[in-house]
């Protein structure tokens, strides 16, 4: 966490906000404010607004790129290199290591600098960050031939690379070889270099006063300028509307609803008729439902979104459609096995024959041959785990079929099972960036401030990353489309039961009262078969779900075409399943979370029907439930092995801090 302490910023003044009140903003305008501060403010504003947001959010992955480049430009490198280090433990991206590259030579340590460049600048020579780092690092090493013919290499391939044309220049000048450097320029174009970023007209300008050319270096000095007053412009302008309500203390969900909403986004009449045509053809729908037009349109134009969409709302069509109708393969991560099958067989016909799922399910020859399909471009659509992002056979074969799109599914898992369940779900941002960075759409039911934060956090990308070629650690994120939350065809209930016999009198006469299909949730796969095998004593054509069960699909079919009328399931039922028709959702224990319920409750009445959405609990569940939190609490063993491994990193050798029988002051 940066140790600067928490002054106001001149610029943030500008806006008429303070520094706790730039704290409570989106992540959208938190990090356009953070952009304009690292642009156009001082390193230690840009240090200070980031130890509120530090504080409010974590040390999410921007925030450590930021703080490595503030103080990379205020020259403490030690600082620096120590945020670009605990950045790269997490992830590692070819800016993060070109930023490495920088900061180790500026700090002396050439041989550290030498490797890094050798190899980002072998894994990847027509990148333009990685060549220019590493050519940076070789000229200052004595080496410019070397660093000109990397840049060259990419200069072959786009010979109005400003990046690679204002380095060569710069190598040119320290040979005192001032004609070539002149060449370099050139070559940019008379006036100012068209699509050049802040800090690459900042060097250009700085190139044309070392050059001489003074009167070129005022016309870059005046266009910088009104640069600043655009951008300004433009963030207070985008600020606005949401300043008022911040100062008068409104709640951070309805800042975030503000800005938020799928009416924002424009689609023109030409997009929307070819979504139109796109639905009717592929999947025979004449109307779409809201917010699907306009995420649908944002996808197709290439931008990345997260969408939040209530249950019901048909987020499985925003992907499925772009996935139909752009040009590579669309690559959805999704948790389940139940999940996925059901996503395929519920596609149309025509459609089906373009899709295929990835997972364990599959005997060897039955993943051979999809995996060729995969690398051959027969499929349009691909589901997959998130496991199966690590394996570089899969990877080699959607970048042989090229990526269009890369889509996470029921996005809150990056979050809620991201950091221990199912780590992978953390590899997201470098499987993404090995297949090219393809535009990206998350798509989830859940996810308040916080969730949202870390989804965006790992779809997010540095737009050095992008091939803006610029110094500074503006980020780009996915916009985000909410939709309201609200399902008034779902009514909600509780009730109290002094015990389970009490509950499992209800849930019959329940049962037996309410027509349709439903599901009812338990907390444990014994309970599930238990609860079951009472249903069908009761002529309840009733079967237990769980991960224990060996005919999972079995069950989950004859659920879907109304062969069993309930399913008795633990949580390891339910996300995605597209049954309209569910006309109840029981639970008979209480879920581990609102969150949790949210989700499990929202699979009814996706139809738009009324459907019974009813919560059974007894005081021995809350006791469960207050036990269930104080197991998720750090214990001693966890903590010594926390405070070891952080011993390890800082290069402390030291005891562990809890002793039995010895004092724990520290």
């Amino acid at each position: 966490m940066p140790d600067t302490q928490t002054t106001e910023s001149s610029l943030l003044t500008t806006f008429h906000i303070s520094a706790e009140q730039a704290g409570t903003l989106p992540p959208e305008l938190r990090d356009q404010l953070l952009d304009f501060i690292a642009l156009w403010g001082s390193s230690d504003e840009s240090l200070a607004l980031l130890a509120v947001y530090w504080k409010q959010h974590g040390p999410l992955l921007s925030f450590l790129d930021r703080e490595a480049e503030a103080y990379f430009a205020k020259s403490e490198m030690g600082k620096a290199m120590e945020a670009i280090e605990r950045r790269q433990r997490r992830s590692t991206t070819i800016a993060s290591q070109a930023l490495e590259a920088r900061i180790a030579l500026a700090a002396g340590q050439t041989s550290a600098a030498k490797a890094v460049a050798d190899d980002i600048s072998q894994a990847h020579p027509l990148n333009t960050v990685a060549v220019n780092a590493a050519a940076t690092v070789y000229a200052e090493l004595g080496e410019p031939e070397r660093a000109l013919a990397l840049l060259q290499t990419v200069l072959d391939t786009r010979a109005n690379d400003i990046a690679s044309l204002l380095t060569a220049a710069w190598i040119g000048l320290s040979r005192n070889d001032h004609d070539f450097a002149r060449q370099m320029a050139a070559r940019l174009g008379a006036g100012i270099p068209n699509r050049a970023t802040i800090p690459q007209l900042r060097r250009f300008q700085q190139l044309q006063h070392e050059l001489d050319n003074q009167e070129s270096a005022n016309a870059v000095a005046l266009e910088i300028g009104r640069q600043k007053l655009l951008h300004q412009e433009a963030l207070g302008k985008a600020l606005l509307p949401v300043i008022g309500l911040v100062q008068k203390g409104v709640d951070l969900a309805q800042v975030y609803a503000a800005l938020s909403g799928p009416e924002r986004i424009e689609v023109s009449k030409r997009e929307a008729r070819r979504v139109q045509l796109a639905a009717i053809r592929n999947f025979g729908f004449g109307n779409l439902r809201p917010g699907q037009p306009e995420i649908i349109a944002s996808v197709l134009r290439g931008e990345s979104i997260l969408a939040v969409m209530p249950t019901g709302a048909g987020k499985s069509l925003c992907y499925q459609l772009p996935g139909l109708e752009l040009e590579h393969a669309t690559l959805v991560i999704s948790p389940l096995i139940a999940l996925m099958k059901d996503q395929v067989e519920g596609l149309p016909a025509v459609a089906q024959t373009k899709a295929t799922f990835i997972n364990s399910s599959l005997d060897d020859d039955e993943l051979k041959e999809r995996m060729d399909g995969i690398a051959a471009g027969r499929y349009k659509l691909v589901y997959a785990a998130p496991e199966r992002l690590r394996q570089r056979p899969f990877l080699r074969a959607l970048r042989d079929a090229g990526l269009s799109l890369f889509v996470v599914d029921e996005a809150h898992c990056v979050s809620l099972w991201g950091h221990d369940f199912r780590p992978d779900y953390l590899f997201i941002l470098d499987a993404r960036a090995e297949l090219g960075n393809p535009p990206a759409l998350a798509m989830t039911a859940t996810a308040p401030p916080q969730v949202r934060d870390e989804v965006l956090d790992n779809l997010s990308q540095s737009s050095a990353d992008q091939g803006a070629n610029g110094t500074s650690p503006a980020t780009v994120r996915p916009q985000v489309v909410a939709l309201d939350i609200f399902r008034s065809n779902l009514h909600l209930s509780a009730i109290q039961f002094h015990n389970d016999e009490e509950k499992l009198a209800a849930l019959i006469k329940f049962i037996g009262e309410t027509e349709g299909s439903g599901i009812l949730y338990a907390n444990s796969r014994r309970k599930c078969e238990a609860l079951a095998l009472q249903l069908r004593s009761q002529g309840v054509t009733a079967e237990a779900y769980h991960a224990g069960l060996s005919d999972r699909g079995g069950v989950q079919d004859r659920f879907m075409n109304g062969q069993s009328r309930v399913v008795v399931a633990t949580v390891a039922f339910g996300m995605g399943i597209d049954k309209a028709d569910i006309r109840f959702i029981v639970h008979f224990h209480p879920p581990r979370s609102l969150a949790a319920y949210y989700q499990e409750a929202g699979r009814a009445g996706r139809d738009g029907l009324p459907a019974q959405c009813t919560l059974f609990y007894s005081a021995n569940d809350w006791a469960n439930l207050r036990r269930w939190a104080k197991a998720d609490e750090y214990g001693r063993e966890s903590l010594e092995k926390l405070y070891s491994a952080v011993a390890s990193q800082l290069g402390v050798e030291t005891d562990p801090p809890f002793i039995e029988g010895q004092p724990t002051e520290r």
